[in-house]
């Protein structure tokens, strides 16, 4: 178990052990059903999933509504989109904290295989919550900023990886608070830093603040997501890889579902390892100069 690790080495030698991958490979074959069951997915999910999304819709446009007066008008939907997701960050951090803190810290059965690659069946607003985070960021992107296409498959993952999560009785829904909530600690440096370049003169007005900012987001970057994710990434692609390999038998829909996900999760820990790479080139060329 992670608590009693006594190295990193160690921790990922249990993982790729044979008995602990022969125990997750239990989890597809003992007749449990694919899917949570339908009263929780439309009875809970989707709706919350809904609200998330009209939530998230009309803090953007209360937000363009108290920004009425700056122009010009994209300079306007700029500013709202970057308080918007600086708001909606907050959000899920401090949902995150509270689940890592108080939820998983009840958790008795921490020994069993089940307790992570299926997890708590009541660990929804989270992901529901980026859910709708994610859509609004998929058509809001896509109509107002072109965001590019690596962003574009960013938050399709992300989407792909909170459908498994929701809907999937093997769910990894103990992963859920870190990474939907507790990842996004340092993309509010992020969205600091993006709403100085949208206002021209505001690094050359205020470089000590800038340069903290800056700072801050390379530091909480390589921390939470390089750093102190390791054993949640090493643990949930690993647990993720054998399920998915024991889903061929499953149909093919489904196996096909589940090694999209795999892909996408690849994509999403590749995409975190080459962003933390330019943040520690941008470290030591220019020392955030």
């Amino acid at each position: 178990p992670r608590r009693t690790m006594s190295s990193w080495m160690d921790f990922v030698r249990f993982m790729f052990s044979r008995e602990r991958m022969a125990a997750v490979t239990s989890l597809t074959e003992d007749g449990a059903p694919i899917f949570l069951p339908q009263e929780h997915i439309f009875g809970r999910v989707l709706p919350e999933i809904c609200v998330s999304t009209v939530g998230v819709t009309l803090i953007f446009v209360g937000f363009l509504y108290l920004l009425l007066d700056t122009k010009p008008r994209e300079l306007r939907y700029k500013l709202a989109f970057r308080c918007t997701n600086i708001l909606l960050y907050i959000i899920l951090i401090v949902i995150g904290i509270y689940g890592e803190t108080v939820v998983l810290s009840e958790l008795t059965d921490t020994d069993n295989v089940a307790t992570y690659v299926r997890g708590l069946d009541d660990e929804t607003l989270v992901l529901t919550v980026v859910c709708g985070f994610q859509i609004w960021s998929l058509v809001v992107g896509r109509l107002y900023f072109e965001e590019t296409a690596l962003m574009m498959w960013h938050h399709i993952a992300v989407l792909a990886g909170s459908c498994m999560y929701l809907t999937f009785t093997n769910g990894f829904r103990y992963h859920s608070f870190y990474f939907a909530g507790i990842w996004e600690v340092s993309s509010i440096p992020l969205a600091l830093m993006n709403l100085f370049r949208d206002q021209k003169g505001w690094s050359e007005r205020y470089p000590t603040v800038y340069f903290l900012i800056r700072l801050t987001f390379a530091l909480s970057f390589l921390i939470v997501r390089m750093i102190i994710s390791f054993p949640h990434v090493i643990r949930y692609l690993t647990d993720l890889y054998v399920v998915t390999a024991a889903t061929a038998d499953k149909g093919v829909v489904y196996h096909g579902f589940m090694s999209a996900v795999f892909a996408l999760s690849c994509f999403l820990e590749v995409l975190q390892i080459y962003w933390a790479g330019l943040i520690v080139q941008m470290l030591f060329r220019h020392g955030f100069r």
